[in-house]
């Protein structure tokens, strides 16, 4: 539905009028959907000419939208390693792999972005989130690394950046991917030739996922759905 401030104008000859509307959505509509309306207003003129303008948006608030991809049991991302045994092991709350081995960690989103990034704290950081995949009752004993962070994230300590995006479009997200005792930034579930890795070592860690909100401000922490990984524990690694 449009509604105009008035139905009719009168433009002089040579000169020009702004003629606001609104445009109100459908209601009722399903977010996870993806739903677009769209539609013209025709403006016509006294002497018979006619003219379209199109116009097309959201049906629904991209701010308020859910941005991950939610499931029976929780939320993705999902979370898979190689054990100390050579076992492959799928976990949501705590994680322990063989950091000489691969392991990988994947997520899905429905709405579109201008900036996801996915860092890598300590395990026993006190940052907080809107989703978590810590499940379990009582948190492991922290294992902290040799290595000290050396970059924050809203102020709190962080490794380092492993996935940086813009102009993210709601997709599969790929995987971030461990082999060495390392972090790497890879776009698949194979390790990319331009994929940029980071020494982090044995110890406890999580990976905080940050999607930024539309409209939303980058860098304030309340503009983006946030979700804070399980903790991974790093054995057996090389350094």
């Amino acid at each position: 539905t449009a509604n105009f401030t008035s139905p009719t104008v009168v433009v002089p000859a040579g000169s020009s009028k702004t003629v606001s509307f609104s445009v109100l959505p459908p209601s009722g509509v399903n977010p996870e959907n993806i739903p677009v309306f769209a539609g013209f207003i025709e403006v016509s003129s006294s002497d018979g000419e006619v003219h379209h303008v199109p116009y097309s948006g959201p049906a629904y608030s991209l701010y308020n939208a859910e941005y991950f991809v939610f499931l029976a049991g929780g939320v993705i991302p999902s979370l898979s390693g190689t054990d100390a045994s050579g076992n492959s092991v799928s976990d949501t709350g705590f994680l322990q792999v063989d950091a000489s081995r691969s392991w990988s960690m994947r997520a899905d989103t429905l709405q579109w972005t201008t900036e996801l990034l996915v860092h890598v704290l300590p395990g026993n950081t006190n940052i907080t989130a809107e989703h978590y995949g810590l499940n379990t009752t009582t948190p492991p004993a922290y294992q902290p690394s040799k290595f000290a962070p050396n970059n924050t994230v809203f102020g709190h300590p962080s490794f380092g950046t492993v996935l940086n995006k813009t102009a993210f479009t709601p997709d599969y997200l790929g995987a971030i991917q461990a082999g060495d005792a390392s972090v790497v930034k890879s776009d698949t579930l194979v390790t990319s030739s331009n994929g940029v890795s980071f020494s982090v070592g044995n110890g406890d860690y999580r990976l905080f996922y940050t999607i930024l909100r539309w409209y939303g401000k980058s860098g304030v922490q309340k503009d983006y759905e946030t979700y804070l990984s399980p903790v991974i524990r790093f054995v057996n690694g090389t350094s």
